[in-house]
């Protein structure tokens, strides 16, 4: 990076420290441009850092909550290693543990969720944290919670379902449509100029996504964008 001793100036204060010293208003000119675009490159990478963060946060939450139903069932368990209901929490919890601990190394390995989801063609865009599960994992912890005999009264937990909190959906929501708004009134704004077909479907594409989000129950997670929201299961 190129004159480091200036990143922290204000254009205002960059102005008035180079004018003290020796060199052409070129000079000055030339320093204060790429000053200028280092720290908006600065700023941009702080904004994606923050996107990610928040994109790994959100994933995260369903899990956690999860995670803490997980212990609190086990907590009233007796820790018997032929206990099914114990075996089966367990292999819950660890397949859980796992994945937490995968979303926190690529989030410090600054990795997109949205990108990764695709990269590794996760099911439904990898908008819940179910989707991260491979098959054959959830098979097996599907067969070990089958296996639990059925005793009167009691809770029988189902692994994996995909849902999210109700605060987080209304958040997740909120954003999607914002986006989504924003996005089709610059496209209403290219048909006044150009109507043609391309855009007309699109247009028409976005109004559908946007009535398939605004009917999903309060629990279900939200999509990122209006085109994975044309190809989700909404459960």
């Amino acid at each position: 990076m190129k004159y480091q001793h200036y990143m922290e100036y204000t254009p205002n204060e960059l102005h008035n420290v180079l004018m003290k010293r020796r060199m052409t208003d070129g000079e000055r000119e030339i320093i204060k441009r790429i000053v200028a675009e280092q720290q908006a490159e600065i700023l941009r990478d702080k904004a994606k850092g923050r996107r990610l963060h928040d994109y790994w946060t959100e994933l995260k939450e369903p899990l956690i909550v999860e995670r803490k139903i997980i212990r609190a069932m086990l907590a009233y368990k007796l820790k018997h290693t032929d206990d099914p209901r114990v075996n089966a929490l367990e292999a819950y919890a660890y397949v859980i543990d796992r994945l937490r601990g995968d979303f926190t190394a690529y989030e410090q390995r600054q990795l997109s969720p949205v990108k990764l989801a695709k990269e590794k063609n996760l099911p439904n865009d990898g908008i819940h944290w179910t989707d991260w599960v491979p098959p054959k994992i959830k098979d097996r912890v599907y067969a070990m919670f089958t296996d639990i005999p059925h005793k009167a009264r009691a809770k029988r937990k189902e692994p994996f379902v995909r849902a999210v909190p109700a605060h987080l959906h209304t958040k997740l929501k909120d954003r999607f449509m914002r986006r989504t708004e924003a996005e089709y009134e610059r496209v209403c704004q290219e048909l006044n100029i150009s109507n043609d077909q391309d855009r007309q479907d699109k247009a028409k594409l976005m109004l559908e996504a946007m009535d398939r989000v605004a009917s999903l129950p309060l629990t279900a997670p939200v999509p990122y964008t209006w085109q994975s929201a044309m190809n989700q299961e909404f459960s």
